[in-house]
């Protein structure tokens, strides 16, 4: 049975369902929706005192770069159009590639070049696809989809590398964007708080570029859980501070 919870805010709802999963360890159909997930007041000070990488050895990445897998905000402020962020991203990415450090790849990349078949460079941009339905006048607009995992690179018997973000849905209610993402897997102590954030950061983004404005994020964890010791879960969520 699903479970429903409603959040003004990405720290909100973070901070909560993490608190709930300590004494749980884990949970399954969270239906977690946040009012207002392009709130950030607090965001610089949110980075630092709830930062995984800060608590424990084992974070491979900060929150910041968890941040950046989903939307890379800094470089979106840099380039003049959306042209130049896709092109600009892609190259980084790839140089990254080559030298070995981007081993499975990121969720902005599947949005931008999305693999089409096992051909390289045959790929479709799904989030310029969805900013220019927005930006048509076709009342069939109102609900897109984005899809993250591909059959013709994932297999379901593969236990790691596949995306945890599944497929993500953007729904039209008259001049406001809500956002939906499914997760197959959801870890609140290494990710979520950075996938909430990175959510919001695109969301932001699709409706700045469509002229609309921001919903809601509505977020389903099909499998909630925290992949690191309850003591270093409780410090993080104490803000780093033991």
């Amino acid at each position: 049975m699903a479970q429903l919870f409603q959040f003004n805010t990405c720290f909100e709802a973070w901070y909560s369902i993490a608190t709930n999963l300590l004494n749980n360890r884990e949970g399954s159909n969270f239906l977690i929706e946040i009012d207002n997930p392009c709130e950030y007041n607090e965001l610089d000070e949110w980075l630092v005192r709830y930062n995984p990488a800060s608590v424990s050895k084992n974070a491979k990445h900060q929150l910041n770069n968890i941040i950046n897998t989903i939307f890379p905000y800094k470089l979106s402020l840099r380039v003049n159009n959306r042209g130049e962020l896709y092109n600009t991203y892609l190259a980084i990415y790839n140089r990254s590639r080559r030298l070995g450090n981007q081993k499975w790849g990121t969720y902005f990349e599947r949005l931008i070049n999305y693999p089409n078949s096992n051909r390289v460079g045959d790929g479709s941009n799904q989030l310029e696809n969805a900013i220019r339905a927005l930006n048509s006048n076709s009342n069939c607009r109102n609900y897109i989809t984005f899809h993250l995992t591909s059959a013709n690179i994932e297999s379901n018997a593969r236990p790691m590398g596949a995306p945890c973000w599944q497929f993500g849905e953007l729904v039209k209610n008259g001049n406001s964007i809500d956002l939906i993402a499914v997760y197959r897997n959801h870890d609140y102590f290494y990710k979520a708080f950075g996938n909430f954030i990175g959510l919001s950061r695109l969301l932001q983004y699709i409706c700045m570029q469509s002229n609309k404005e921001p919903g809601k994020l509505i977020i389903h964890s099909t499998h909630a859980y925290y992949n690191s010791s309850k003591k270093d879960l409780r410090q993080l969520l104490s803000g780093g501070i033991i």
